[in-house]
């Protein structure tokens, strides 16, 4: 036996293959002219398929029509039927409008209708716009469609949202004057608002509602109740009351009425709200426990509370799709969510124990913070995440506090139970975040870094790379003061920098010093900021012997210790790798080619190389020490005093 089931917005699904369904989606194939061997082209096999799932969903079998129209979409992602009728199904089946929502933007994008129109795709994707707080957007997709009863009911809450309380009244009236058994728009404008001064607009529609109240009640009761608050006298209002409540009516809404009515008492409303027949909203919730006018009327809403386990909506602007849900265990908080713009995805959801939140995640964006709380309102910990990566931040313990959401009794019940709402505190910043924190961490790519803060200073940081490499600084003002560097992923932080503010007051490294065969010498030192220079210490006696600096274009400068003592005293500077200039002490040194025509000599030559082409490195001859160098793939020589 199919059964029914909601509309899936993930991957696609196959229909059931021995299914009548199936059989008839076959058959069609074959009305069509589709032979075995061949397939439609994927346009015209994606309307039979859409077909199929059409009769498969009139016979009731909404799995099999999930199956096809999935079927369809891969053939042709933007078909307008299929998206259409895809958009329908989830929208029937409570899938969130972010969900649903795409499949009709494709609808619309797409091309001609087969089966139905632009029309139907515009009315739905209207109706959308109006649950996700857009009404001048859905007025726009309004225009110019025929003007039904579903229509008439978009329009009248997208212009009662748009702020133009006439223009709702006009479409309800409208609605009532051409269907006159659809309670729908005017029902959503009953609901939205507790009226106690009815302008003279107000009045005329009230008094066409109680004209046509006998065929709007027989569409939908809840017109009884809805309506009940603007009877003429209090005997009315009980009258219409006693009758939605005869008809097994399941609004908790006429249940608080009833009570203020004196339709029931107070320990049986407490009793019945909790019964499990009604969907709870805080508002609801918040209204029947005002009414209560003795101590035990109160406690026996308590006590009901106390042992409930469910869900509370919270309906703020009364639009039938509440921003916020509350779940309860045992009549204590677990969990909180909250969507603003009722797009069906949270921007905030919160985790609870014994009604107080432990934690929290907000989403802006493509930005996400988890919040945790220890205990709430103080915050203990906080991550954020991006496309760049994700920065955790601890806090001291009990130093930060932050009330979101925010808590209170459920008035005028001291004792509980506690409902959960935004409140009118902001989210932090996560610059608020950083500034509060005692310990920084990111993770960006392969990349782990980790910060001890005070007052949003650094005061010490590690840091860990994919490839082992690694490293740790402390700091002073801000600036790392010391800085020790693996940056080969051996174990060993062989590497030292050294850093400095900039102009704009950012920490800016200036150069690095590393120990590159671990014997606690420093051979290799390098320079970051202008002007750019590289050393090198070749044996190991703590001086540098060699030294490089980049000049402008393709120049080059080479420098080094004729002398042995540390300082760079001979430059020899290259363009296009030839040595162009030399000189010592800043006194020009000549070029002496050598007689066999391999080595240049910098300065005086003592002797000739000849045709033997020398290694690079030191010597000595006739008792001249010298320093061979290959600079640019070529040999350079020079005298050492």
């Amino acid at each position: 036996m199919m059964t029914s089931r909601r509309c899936s917005v993930s991957a696609p699904r196959k229909p059931p293959r021995n299914s009548l369904a199936a059989a008839l989606a076959l058959a069609a194939l074959a009305a069509a002219g589709a032979q075995p061997a061949s397939s439609p082209a994927p346009a015209a096999a994606a309307g039979l398929l859409v077909a199929a799932a059409r009769d498969s969903l009139a016979m009731g079998y909404a799995d099999a029509a999930d199956g096809f129209l999935a079927e369809a979409l891969d053939l042709s992602p933007s078909d307008p039927d299929a998206n259409y009728l895809s958009a329908l199904m989830a929208a029937r089946s409570g899938a969130s409008p972010a969900s649903v929502m795409p499949y009709l933007e494709r609808a619309l994008s797409g091309g001609a209708f087969r089966s139905w129109t632009r029309g139907d795709a515009a009315l739905l994707y209207a109706s959308l716009l109006v649950r996700t707080r857009e009404p001048h957007a859905a007025l726009r997709f309004l225009a110019g469609l025929p003007r039904d009863a579903e229509l008439l009911r978009v329009e009248s809450v997208a212009q009662r949202l748009a702020g133009n309380p006439e223009g709702a009244r006009r479409a309800i009236l409208e609605s009532l004057a051409r269907f006159p058994r659809d309670p729908r728009a005017l029902l959503s404008w009953l609901l939205a608002a507790d009226r106690p001064t009815v302008t003279p607009g107000d009045r005329q529609l009230i008094d066409a509602a109680f004209r046509g109240l006998d065929a709007l009640k027989e569409t939908d009761m809840r017109i009884l109740f809805a309506l009940a608050p603007y009877a003429p006298n209090p005997d009315a209002s009980r009258l219409m009351i006693r009758e939605y409540r005869a008809m097994d009516g399941g609004d908790a809404r006429a249940l608080a009425l009833a009570l203020r009515l004196g339709l029931v008492g107070e320990e049986a409303a407490a009793a019945e709200v909790f019964s499990g027949r009604y969907a709870l909203d805080a508002g609801t919730l918040a209204d029947l426990a005002g009414a209560m006018a003795t101590p035990a009327g109160r406690a026996a809403l308590a006590l009901a509370f106390s042992t409930y386990s469910g869900s509370v909506g919270s309906d703020a602007d009364r639009d039938g799709f509440p921003e916020a849900v509350s779940r309860y265990e045992n009549g204590t908080l677990a969990a909180w969510a909250w969507d603003p713009d009722q797009d069906g995805v949270p921007s905030i959801e919160a985790g609870f124990r014994e009604s107080a939140p432990v934690e929290l995640l907000a989403r802006s964006g493509g930005t996400t913070v988890m919040l945790r709380f220890g205990p709430w309102p103080r915050l203990s910990s906080a991550t954020v995440s991006d496309a760049s990566g994700s920065r955790a931040y601890a806090f001291a313990p009990g130093a930060v506090t932050l009330p979101v959401p925010a808590l209170s009794r459920l008035s005028p019940l001291e004792s509980g139970p506690w409902l959960a709402s935004r409140g009118t505190r902001e989210l932090p910043s996560e610059t608020w975040l950083a500034a509060r924190a005692i310990r920084a961490e990111k993770r960006s790519g392969g990349l782990a870094e980790a910060w001890e803060l005070y007052d949003g200073e650094a005061l010490r940081s590690w840091w860990r790379a994919a490839d082992g490499s690694g490293g740790l600084a402390w700091y002073r003002a801000g600036v790392p003061s010391e800085d020790r560097a693996d940056l080969d992923g051996d174990g060993r932080l062989e590497t030292r920098r050294y850093w400095i503010r900039s102009a704009d007051g950012m920490p800016v490294m200036e150069r690095l010093e590393s120990d590159l065969d671990g014997d606690g010498v420093f051979e290799y030192r390098k320079r970051l900021v202008v002007p750019l220079l590289e050393t090198w210490d070749t044996d190991a006696d703590g001086l540098p012997d060699l030294g490089f600096e980049p000049l402008d274009g393709d120049r080059k400068a080479w420098s080094f210790s004729a002398r042995g003592d540390g300082r760079l005293d001979t430059r020899a500077v290259l363009a296009g790798g030839v040595v162009v200039s030399a000189e010592r002490d800043g006194q020009p040194l000549a070029l002496v080619p050598d007689s066999g025509g391999q080595v240049t000599w910098l300065g005086r030559k003592p002797f000739d190389f000849g045709r033997q082409r020398p290694e690079p490195g030191m010597g000595a001859r006739n008792g001249v020490r010298y320093a061979v160098m290959e600079l640019g793939g070529r040999l350079y020589a020079e005298a050492l005093e």
